[in-house]
């Protein structure tokens, strides 16, 4: 049992070691090591984005959709950056880009911050007209309501055709002995 003891403390001592210098890095890089692991794992899908602040940069995850970037910022509204060509970095295995958080823009490779506007605005407009309602057209109520007038006229003259069934049936005799007599005379 003395070995078993002796191994179990042994990798647990080597564990809180890797856990402690992980953790350390960790600190010591602004978080970049848990993001840039969460990124690598993504398979290409997401970004690295280098946000710099005029006090301190940190690092997110963020993704490109329909041309623009997204990710949460450091107060975790999300964050809509229009991208620009030539502004993907790869590096460390993983593509990164950089954001100035100042002036709200993308940064080319030389780190020159290119026009800005207010990204949590523009993503605000963006998603209001995404997911705005549907406003019909008062031609097409019109045609829906003569559809819907129709249907209520064809059930209403096939429910008096059924309940009046052996009335039709009396005429059409009739009119047959009408036609008849017609005939005689």
């Amino acid at each position: 049992m003395s070995l078993i003891n002796e191994v179990i403390t042994v990798v647990g001592s080597y564990l809180a070691l890797i856990l402690i210098v992980v953790s350390a890095i960790n600190i010591a890089s602004s978080k970049w090591l848990f993001v840039w692991l969460r990124v690598k794992t993504s398979g290409g899908r997401k970004l690295l984005v280098h946000v710099r602040t005029v006090t301190q940069d940190y690092f997110k995850a963020g993704t490109v959709d329909k041309g623009f970037l997204v990710f949460k910022d450091s107060n975790k509204e999300e964050r809509r950056i229009l991208l620009l060509d030539d502004c993907i970095i790869k590096s460390g295995g993983v593509n990164n880009i950089y954001i100035d958080d100042t002036k709200s823009c993308v940064m080319k490779r030389n780190l020159e911050a290119v026009g800005g506007f207010d990204a949590t605005k523009y993503n605000d407009l963006y998603l209001r007209a995404l997911y705005k309602p549907q406003i019909y057209d008062n031609k097409e109520k019109i045609l829906f309501a003569i559809v819907v007038v129709t249907l209520l006229a064809v059930l209403l003259v096939g429910y008096l055709v059924y309940a009046n069934t052996g009335r039709v049936d009396a005429l059409y005799e009739l009119i047959g002995r009408m036609g008849s007599i017609k005939e005689v005379l």
